[in-house]
């Protein structure tokens, strides 16, 4: 490996440790957004929308007295110190006991029964809620409001519950003006529940309705900041799917205090979104878990925003906006969706819902970024091991032996690319005190050496740019398949998608990496050899103390394998030692005279055949005859003892 090689080879590895020791400890570090210093939405008008400022309306106006006949938004004043009644259904299907609340008649807990499906809270591992708000306070996921209505619902508006069976419930809240009821129904297959929202004119007038669906994406201070055990934050983010096109927001990126590409993933933007196209699904993410909202006519024409919530800065708000809607008197609006809560496995959610396979791609909440070209296919080759052998890190060296016989042929060629240079070494070495002084002859004469031996000086650094990709693609699977949730592989590996607790595997692959480079051939000397030596397994090793531990065993057990090879190579072609390789070395540029009998070009080899000729055989014949008596002695002992 010349020089430059090694030069190409530390920058491969030092570009992976900054993009991943960034993205680890600062790419999703957020700034808290400062109280009341929530970005300003700028409205876009929304089909069927009036360019006219509403008024503001009185408080307290249609609450439920049927006084103040106003449009705008949802006001009134909010009750914080009740959590309100609360209604919970055991949710088989779903594996989920869901709890109501009578407040806006909406979600107040959805608890996940899987034992797989735990968080650290509050110093305890507990179930997963996916309804993360501020407990008494709310907001709470799937509220409907009313904007541009021609009445008013309340904030803290109490639900009445008329109807209640084992799996669906029915609210109701009623003015002079309008009846909205809320019907829930849990699928006994799926864990989908269907939802419609009912609106009926009581008044003897028409009336203008416009319904806004609500969920809320909350992140904890405390608990989002990354750390050298967390490799992958909790970091809530809202979702919108509109004209073909995810996209994303945590309240760090919309209050424009947290980079766009972070942990969480590439491809984030940055500010509040406001669009009017064809919404397929909202959705309140996870990064493992999602609730999703999906209107009935999934893609017509519709509102999507996702902004901070004006009461905390850290609560990104997700809706979703219809049309403005006429009812005459008497005359009833229903809409419909379905809600998917639960966790996001690749291969159920663009067929979850039922329909159309994929056409409402809910998979592509799942963040995999730039390489879910490779990350879906390895993914799924994971989970094949898996249906077989049952464990995760199994899967996980079973892939690595997959990928390793896969990228066999390049990786044999870069061994082979690497003995041909530590055979060319000592002609190297005569190059350098022939021209050292000269750096374009030397230059030129080393690449007329490699390219008559048909040496490639950058081929030792194949395994690695083949292994990169392979290396960020397993970083980000680790990260965001649910599958691979606090999956165990044995003993003190107890999460796959943490550090290694105890350090063992990181040191270990650190170890093997260091035999690794002691067996391989080093057409270099002195400090470019301690350097790839020492410097390489010791970054390495650095870096996995605080990666995932199924990323150390991937790469654990590909050196391992790459051991193997090199083990076997070293063995079946063995390299001449270096006094032989000197002497054949001064052998051939004696009988030259010059750099060009390094070459052995078609010029060479004509001057090679005058007088100089039988010195440089008798000197090749002697380093021969010396390796001949060797082994002639070795096979004359057995009979001397005998």
């Amino acid at each position: 490996m010349s020089s430059s090689t090694l030069r190409i080879v530390l920058t491969v590895v030092i570009s992976i440790g900054i993009l991943l020791v960034w993205n680890h400890f600062f790419g999703s570090k957020t700034k808290a957004p400062q109280q009341g210093k929530a970005p300003v939405r700028k409205t876009a008008k929304a089909p069927g929308t009036s360019s006219k400022v509403a008024p503001k309306p009185k408080i307290g106006a249609e609450a439920g007295t049927g006084s103040g006949a106003v449009k705008g938004d949802t006001v009134g004043p909010v009750t914080l110190d009740r959590e309100g009644k609360q209604t919970t259904l055991i949710w088989k299907a779903g594996k989920a006991k869901v709890t109501f609340t009578d407040r806006q008649g909406a979600l107040r807990h959805v608890v996940l029964a899987n034992d797989r499906y735990k968080e650290l809270r509050a110093g305890k591992l507990q179930q997963i809620d996916l309804v993360q708000t501020v407990a008494g306070k709310g907001p709470w996921p799937l509220e409907a409001a009313f904007p541009d209505s021609d009445f008013v619902v309340p904030k803290n508006a109490r639900y009445k519950l008329v109807k209640r069976t084992r799996d669906s419930l029915v609210y109701e809240w009623s003015s002079s003006k309008v009846r909205i009821r809320k019907s829930y129904k849990l699928d006994d297959k799926r864990p989908v529940m269907r939802l419609s929202v009912e609106v009926q004119n009581l008044s003897k007038n028409m009336l203008d309705a416009r319904l806004k669906m609500k969920l809320f994406a909350q992140q904890d201070p405390a608990s989002s900041q990354p750390g050298m055990t967390n490799p992958y934050p909790k970091l809530p983010t809202g979702l919108c799917y509109v004209n073909g096109k995810l996209e994303r927001r945590s309240s760090g990126a919309i209050a424009g205090t947290q980079s766009s590409c972070s942990a969480a993933g590439c491809g984030m933007g940055s500010g509040p979104v406001n669009k009017v196209g064809q919404v397929n699904w909202i959705a309140s993410d996870d990064r493992y878990f999602i609730t999703a909202l999906v209107p009935k006519d999934a893609g017509a024409q519709r509102r999507c925003e996702l902004s901070l919530l004006a009461s905390n800065p850290h609560i990104v708000e997700v809706a979703l906006t219809f049309k403005q809607t006429k009812l005459k008197v008497g005359e009833s609006k229903t809409h419909e969706f379905l809600v998917f809560l639960g966790a996001k496995e690749l291969e159920k959610l663009d067929t979850i819902l039922g329909g159309d396979k994929k056409s409402l791609e809910l998979s592509k909440s799942i963040e995999f970024g730039w390489f879910a070209v490779i990350c879906r296919p390895m993914l799924w080759l994971l989970k094949q091991f898996y249906r077989v052998v049952g464990n995760w890190g199994i899967a996980i060296i079973l892939l690595t032996l997959v990928v390793k016989l896969l990228t066999f042929y390049w990786t044999h060629k870069s061994m082979k690319s690497m003995r041909n240079m530590q055979r060319l070494k000592p002609k190297m070495d005569l190059l350098k005190e022939k021209f050292g002084d000269d750096k374009a002859r030397l230059n030129q004469e080393m690449m007329n050496l490699y390219k008559v031996h048909k040496v490639n000086p950058l081929g030792g650094c194949l395994p690695m740019v083949i292994q990169m990709p392979i290396w960020f693609a397993l970083y980000r699977t680790l990260g965001n398949a649910q599958e691979l949730y606090r999956s165990p592989f044995f003993g003190w590996i107890s999460d796959l998608t943490a550090p290694d607790p105890y350090y063992i595997l990181p040191i270990a692959m650190g170890l093997s990496m260091f035999a690794q480079q002691a067996i391989t051939p080093q057409p270099m000397e002195g400090t470019q050899a301690k350097i790839m030596k020492y410097f390489m397994p010791g970054m390495f090793t650095f870096m996995m103390l605080w990666l995932p531990a199924g990323l150390t065993l991937y790469i654990f057990v590909n050196t391992l394998l790459t051991m193997v090879h090199q083990w076997q190579m070293n063995r079946s072609d063995p390299l001449p030692s270096k006094e032989e390789a000197q002497q054949e070395a001064q052998a051939r540029s004696g009988s030259g005279g010059g750099s060009g009998a390094l070459h052995n070009t078609p010029t060479t080899k004509a001057r090679a055949e005058g007088g100089t000729s039988s010195s440089k055989a008798s000197s090749i014949s002697s380093a021969r005859g010396g390796r001949g008596a060797r082994k002639r002695r070795r096979k004359k002992k057995p009979t001397s003892s005998s």
